[in-house]
């Protein structure tokens, strides 16, 4: 996986969940657990500083993220901890 095409994909996708209020407050208000990961993942972003210790630990155990600098890892690890809840939205979401 390409981490520039990855990356630009969430960078578009976050863009135009922040630009359209409407969904963004959908998904805030009526589904919480479906807003959790996106704020962990921009909190991770955020952070800031992650321990160097702490980077070394979580690219051991994921070495495709060995070039990623320690912010991208916290964002990765965060994404990481919830694909099952992604892969589990579209069951519990649904459209009006």
């Amino acid at each position: 996986m390409r981490t520039l095409i990855v990356l630009a994909v969430i960078g578009r996708e976050w863009r135009e969940l922040v630009r359209n209020k409407l969904l963004l407050a959908s998904i805030v208000i009526r589904h919480p657990p479906g807003a959790l990961p996106i704020i962990l993942v921009r909190v991770a972003g955020r952070a800031p500083s992650i321990p160097a210790s702490a980077v070394a630990q979580i690219v051991a155990g994921h070495p495709q993220w060995a070039g990623l600098t320690p912010a991208e890892v916290g964002m990765a690890f965060a994404l990481q901890q919830f694909l099952v809840t992604f892969l589990l939205l579209p069951g519990y979401i649904r459209s009006p």
